[in-house]
């Protein structure tokens, strides 16, 4: 311990008179020199060249487990529903034999405080429960604590709806990521506000990490791209409860659009209170608008918001500025196979939040298939599946294991989300 300290002093002193021997005086004249071309770290496949995947498979194993890092039956409903889709994705495998005959298992933790008790249950998950491969979380916050551990544990984790590009753009071969990331949608609601041209733009955002992320890359990436700027920016708190103050300001600023980026049942608590204070502004914002979380939530408040698919829709769409008598519009499905499934199952409509707990643990049953029972193999497997075919479309990965799948424009239209229709469908 005191070594590596005294080293990494003498590296940082060197650093410093490196530093300073080697600025010019202040007489000397400036002399360009050469530089490398910049590359970025997604132009590399993140790879695992280590130990690990050499060995036979352990005996007298009863089962296969597979972790997961998150709720199973939350108030919000998120959880839930990945929950859902993941238990039928495992049923389904269990039902064709499983692998080589035994049943494969959902082993789940969760803790609310992921940053807190979620490291210590996230742990025992993977060195206690001694799972195979990780399946969460339902945000970018927890999702990072579960890839910070399995990086160290070498096991794989795959990420459902988590739309954060940190997550796969830091190198790490050991994170995939189902949802498209942030920048693709916020470069999908920019160009919807280029053919509205909104004069006073607004962008309220709620105050946890998905939110900031996403937020950061609408304002800094998506709206210059289409030679737009956001007049105002709000802050709402997901815990608050009267968000008054930020619609009264709405109001006084003559806001005409609003991009509202927030968790499902924050996003749903402003939004119905600046319909009932009277504000018709037009409102778009991520994929979490899409879920039946949010959409139950909101009710009648959802109707026109303009959101984003992650799933491939069916052909039938709906067109721009909205849905008047006599055109003929349905929700884009799922493959039927598990939208059949998953109403017989459960007795409801599956959203893009069951379908993404279902394409993730399928994703990850493959890989158990094709490689066997060794962490390093599993995740070598992931990394192969690439194009794989899920009920949210085909998940194709880039360099870092994120999905590069475009999602869509989709408007609320009667309670539900329709894809809507571009000048590339005419």
């Amino acid at each position: 311990m005191m070594a590596g300290l005294l080293l990494a002093g003498a590296l940082a002193a060197a650093g410093c008179r490196q530093a300073a021997d080697t600025r010019p005086p202040a007489s000397a004249p400036f002399a360009p020199t050469a530089t490398q071309p910049t590359r970025h770290i997604l132009d590399s496949r993140a790879e695992y060249v280590g130990p690990g995947g050499e060995g036979p498979e352990p005996a007298g194993l009863t089962e296969v487990r597979l972790g997961w890092f998150g709720p199973q039956d939350p108030p919000d409903g998120v959880g839930r529903n990945l929950w859902r889709g993941a238990v039928l994705a495992v049923e389904e495998a269990n039902r064709a034999g499983g692998y080589h005959g035994r049943p494969f298992r959902l082993v789940a933790r969760w803790s609310t405080d992921p940053w807190g008790d979620g490291a210590r249950q996230a742990s025992e998950l993977i060195y206690g429960d001694r799972v195979w491969a990780v399946l969460g979380s339902i945000d970018g916050a927890a999702t990072h604590i579960a890839e910070q551990l399995a990086t160290r544990a070498r096991v794989a984790v795959i990420s459902p709806i988590a739309s954060d590009a940190g997550l796969t753009q830091a190198g790490v071969p050991w994170i995939f990521r189902c949802a498209p990331d942030d920048l693709h949608q916020a470069r999908v609601l920019a160009r919807l506000l280029e053919g509205a041209r909104p004069a006073a733009l607004a962008v309220v955002s709620a105050t946890d990490h998905d939110s900031r992320a996403g937020v950061d890359v609408l304002i800094r990436h998506a709206l210059p791209g289409v030679r737009l700027t956001a007049k105002w920016q709000l802050n709402i708190d997901v815990k608050q409860e009267n968000y008054s103050p930020q619609i009264d300001r709405l109001r006084d600023y003559g806001a005409d659009a609003v991009v509202l980026w927030a968790p499902s049942a924050a996003a749903a608590r402003f939004l119905k209170q600046l319909r009932e204070h009277g504000g018709q502004q037009r409102v778009l914002g991520p994929v979490v608008l899409a879920s039946d979380d949010f959409l139950r939530a909101a009710g009648p408040a959802a109707e026109g918001v303009m959101t984003v698919l992650t799933r491939e829709p069916s052909a039938e769409v709906a067109p721009v500025g909205g849905g008047g008598e006599g055109v003929k519009t349905r929700p884009a499905a799922l493959p039927a196979q598990f939208e059949v499934a998953f109403r017989a199952r459960f007795g409801e409509i599956p959203d893009y939040v069951a379908a993404s707990g279902y394409d993730a643990a399928g994703l990850l049953i493959a890989g158990v298939r094709q490689s066997g029972l060794n962490r390093v193999r599993i995740r070598e497997a992931l990394a192969g599946l690439s194009g794989y075919a899920g009920a949210t479309g085909t998940i194709r990965w880039d360099n870092g294991g994120g999905n590069v799948r475009e999602p869509l424009p989709a408007v609320v239209r009667d309670g539900r989300v329709h894809r809507l229709a571009t000048s590339h469908d005419h």
